[in-house]
């Protein structure tokens, strides 16, 4: 069986055999191509000979192909051929911010990356790379990257002051703030100044300290020597003067106390004082009228001629400084001659002696004025006098010396820190400037400013109207013109007034409700009247303050005042009942029509009743019932202060700051009698702040003898502006001057004259205020600031130019380093004080010190 297989397998070969082509029997190979980790990648079978046909090699990530094990190229055998692979390299870059390279590494293929240390770049923080890769894959550039920092910036100025703070980010530019201007210092530079922010910096402003800025208005002569004018009794001689008789008063009497409306003559052997209600004329031993005023002191050899009421009213209005006058002792009479030319040369001359005295006194008082200036004045003075008395007379040269003269005694006023500079002023009114508009209201108060005003007392509320927008009143000066920029005329003279420097006070005529005569627009019932039922005193309407009308009206008139206006005060005057004689009478009243006396409205009497309990008719009890006629008056005081206490809560109300001042009498006790007005009651009760008492009078000891009485009265209670206007009564220019003075030796009182017309009328009243202006002056209404600084820059002034001279033992370079401390630094005053204690003059040390505890009360110190 076996053996039969065998051959027919034998059989079916030899069948086969010879039915192959020659190709085919040829010898066949197998090729096997085998890839990456031995994975077949194709297998082929190749006749012998055959060319081989390579497959294309698999991409095998991570590594190159990069040939074969074999390179054959026709089969001849099986065979396996292998590709060969190479794992690839690959570069890793790490970079900064910049692509500056940090670090470049070659990895193989999934080879760990290992990442540097955190780069640090000034100005950056670091929050990562780009890419978060573990193992090479492919070349890679990794970038860092970062967040731009924010630094804080901070300027500092003087006593480490924050003037600023900047958040900046790197790099950035610094922009530097305007370093502030510090009263006292100059800024020099910032003590660094980096361009660029680079980090969190602290840049502070170096300032230099310099000397505060003070006007010199003081300065000193070593040897103040004057002498006396040249006399002119041979000038006046040859000036033929007797054929001009312009008058004869008679009537005089020699000696003897002098009665209502008379005239006296009082010589050496008479003389005897005599009161203020009156008018006096001094004439030197040559007959020569040389003072003319309300009390006039003896010349010598001299005499004087007194009258009193109507007779010094003819006495003033008929004699003048200069006119001849002959007595008549027999005859009680005086002839009156006058001739200009020496009426003004013989003026010219009592005022340069009188100039003299007081520039002397001055100086042996240690009164620091401006000594080298007023040498100079008076020597020039001196000139022209002797010109006019060689040459003769020519009006330009008597203009020149008139004025040097007055600028002499107004120069020889030694001015205080606390100085209310002030007068009363009538809108529109004052000689020259009309103020219809804006720019007619600048120059006039540029005028004030040039004269050293520093408060204007401007008539608000006069007769029953105002000058300003009221829902209350009528405008009746202002109203029909237009101020550019402004509402009315007040608030543009307030707010001009304020650039100035120049404080206004609302001054008006709280009780009157017509002058002259009654508006028609006035509610005739709201009018007060007389026991005999007249309605007004002397021309002067009042209004009834006892009617509730009217106390709503006026409340409602100050509270928009107040309200409506930035005023610096406002002024009550006309604050009283008209006259009254009532209390004169001390036994029963026959004559009613020499009673003189307000308030018998029908309001007022049922409310006088009622309060006192009283039964009958008031007026009937009035004649008969000194009690009544008390208990009347009380009624009339008690309503006047609860006026001012109504007004006065009304304006502290609708503006705190405002000051409420009022305008009253000189004499407490005639106040209260005659006008009902105890104005002593409202500065104890706060009421009122500030006094002006009205000291209208030409006599210049009966001012200090009344103020001297009306200071010790209020005490400090109350500021104190002295109502003065001597130049209507009897003085002149040079009675201003000295009334002025007069005010002064008081360290806190201040002026105001009666009025702006006066003033501005009168050019050596303009010449003389701006002759003794000093801007540091402050007035009552100044802050505690400027109170300070304004005494030490006239403390500087005063011992840099005068004291330092006369008293030598002063240390210039110390003091102006205490005065410059105290000036910028701090209020404290005490190194200031010990130097002043040192000085070794008496009378210098005592001065300083006098007004040093008076600034120091006035601040709080």
């Amino acid at each position: 069986m076996k053996k039969a297989l065998i051959k027919v397998l034998g059989l079916i070969v030899c069948l086969l055999l010879i039915g192959c082509t020659e190709e085919q029997l040829k010898t066949r190979y197998t090729v096997e191509w085998i890839g990456f980790n031995d994975v077949m990648i194709e297998k082929k079978i190749y006749n012998e000979g055959s060319k081989l046909d390579y497959p294309t090699p698999p991409t095998i990530e991570g590594y190159t192909f990069i040939g074969w094990d074999k390179t054959i190229k026709k089969a001849s055998e099986n065979v396996v051929i292998k590709a060969i692979y190479e794992i690839n390299t690959y570069t890793i870059k790490f970079v900064d911010i910049n692509n500056d390279l940090i670090l470049e590494q070659k990895l193989t293929y999934k080879q760990k990356i290992i990442y540097p240390e955190e780069p640090t770049i000034p100005g950056y923080e670091f929050i990562g790379w780009d890419k978060d890769v573990k193992y090479a894959t492919k070349d890679l550039t990794i970038k860092a990257e970062y967040i731009k920092l924010t630094y804080n910036i901070k300027f500092y100025g003087i006593n480490g002051k924050l003037i600023d703070t900047f958040d900046l980010s790197y790099g950035s530019p610094i922009y530097y703030p305007t370093p502030p201007q510090v009263d006292g210092y100059q800024f020099v530079k910032w003590d660094n100044e980096p361009e660029f922010v680079e980090g969190d910096a602290v840049i502070n402003a170096i300032y230099t300290r310099i000397e505060f800025e003070y006007t010199n208005y003081s300065s000193y002569v070593e040897d103040l020597t004057l002498d006396d004018p040249q006399d002119i009794t041979d000038f006046i001689s040859k000036i033929d003067y007797l054929n001009d008789l312009i008058g004869e008063l008679d009537g005089i009497i020699y000696g003897k106390f002098r009665g209502e409306n008379e005239l006296h003559a009082y010589d050496v052997s008479n003389y005897r004082s005599r009161n203020s209600y009156g008018h006096e004329i001094a004439i030197n031993k040559s007959g020569l009228v040389i003072a003319s005023s309300t009390l006039v002191d003896l010349p010598i050899d001299g005499l004087i001629i007194s009258g009193h009421g109507k007779a010094g009213d003819s006495l003033n209005s008929n004699v003048k400084v200069g006119d001849y006058v002959i007595y008549d002792k027999e005859k009680g009479t005086i002839k009156i001659y006058r001739s200009e030319k020496v009426q003004r040369i013989v003026t010219a001359y009592e005022r340069m002696k009188s100039a003299k005295t007081k520039i002397i006194d001055a100086y042996n008082s240690y009164k620091a004025l401006d000594y080298q200036k007023l040498n100079l004045k008076y020597l020039a003075s001196l000139d022209t006098l002797n010109k006019i008395i060689s040459d003769g007379y020519q009006d330009g040269l008597m203009k020149t010396l008139e004025l040097l003269v007055v600028e002499l005694h107004y120069l020889a006023i030694e001015s205080n820190v606390i100085e209310t500079k002030a007068f009363w002023h009538y809108a529109t009114r004052a000689t020259g400037y009309p103020e219809k508009t804006t720019s007619e209201v600048c120059n006039f108060l540029d005028k004030v400013s040039e004269i050293g005003i520093n408060t204007i007392y401007l008539n608000t509320n006069f007769g029953g109207a105002c000058l300003y927008t009221s829902q209350y009143l009528k405008n009746r000066t202002t109203g029909t013109y237009t101020y550019e920029g402004y509402k009315d005329y007040l608030e543009c003279f307030i707010t001009e007034a304020h650039k100035r420097n120049i404080r206004v006070v609302a001054w008006t005529n709280t009780f009157i409700c017509g002058d002259g005569y009654l508006p028609n627009y006035i509610n005739k019932d709201y009018v007060a009247i007389d026991y005999n039922g007249k309605n007004n005193y002397n021309g002067m309407y009042f209004y009834d303050i006892t009617r509730s009308e009217v106390k709503t009206l006026l409340n409602g008139v100050f509270d928009e005042l107040a309200a409506n206006y930035d005023l610096d005060g406002i002024e009550f005057d006309f604050i009283r009942y008209p006259a009254s004689n009532l209390l004169s009478f001390t036994d029963t009243i026959t004559d009613i029509t020499k009673l003189n006396d307000f308030c018998y409205t029908d309001s007022s009497i049922n409310l006088f009743k009622g309060k006192y309990n009283i039964t009958g008719d008031v007026k009937t009890l009035m004649l008969n019932d000194e009690n009544i006629r008390k208990l009347w008056q009380e009624f009339k005081v008690n309503n006047v202060t609860e006026m001012v206490k109504m007004l006065s809560s009304t304006i502290k109300k609708a503006n705190p700051n405002t000051k409420v001042s009022a305008a009253v009498m000189t004499s407490i006790s005639g106040a209260i009698k005659t006008y009902a007005q105890d104005f002593l009651s409202w500065v104890e009760e706060g009421y009122v702040d500030c006094l002006e008492p009205m000291m209208y009078v030409g006599s210049n000891s009966y001012l200090m003898t009344r103020l001297a009485s009306f200071v010790e009265l209020i005490n400090g209670k109350a500021d104190i502006v002295v109502g003065i206007s001597p130049d209507n009564n009897g003085g002149d220019v040079i009675t201003l001057s000295d009334q002025i003075a007069i005010i002064l030796n008081y360290l806190n009182l201040g002026f105001s004259e009666f009025s702006s017309r006066n003033i501005f009328k009168n050019e050596e009243i303009l010449l003389g205020l701006s002759s003794c202006k000093k801007d540091y002056t402050k007035t009552q209404l100044a802050t505690k600031d400027e109170i300070k600084k304004a005494y030490l820059k006239k403390l500087i002034d005063c011992l840099t130019n005068y004291y330092q001279y006369v008293a030598k033992s002063i240390d210039m370079a110390t003091f102006k380093e205490a005065i410059n401390e105290a000036y910028y630094d701090t209020n404290n005053f005490s190194k200031l004080v010990l130097l002043i204690n040192e000085i070794q003059n008496e009378n210098i040390k005592n001065k300083l010190l006098a007004e040093y505890n008076n600034i120091a009360r006035t601040i709080g110190e």
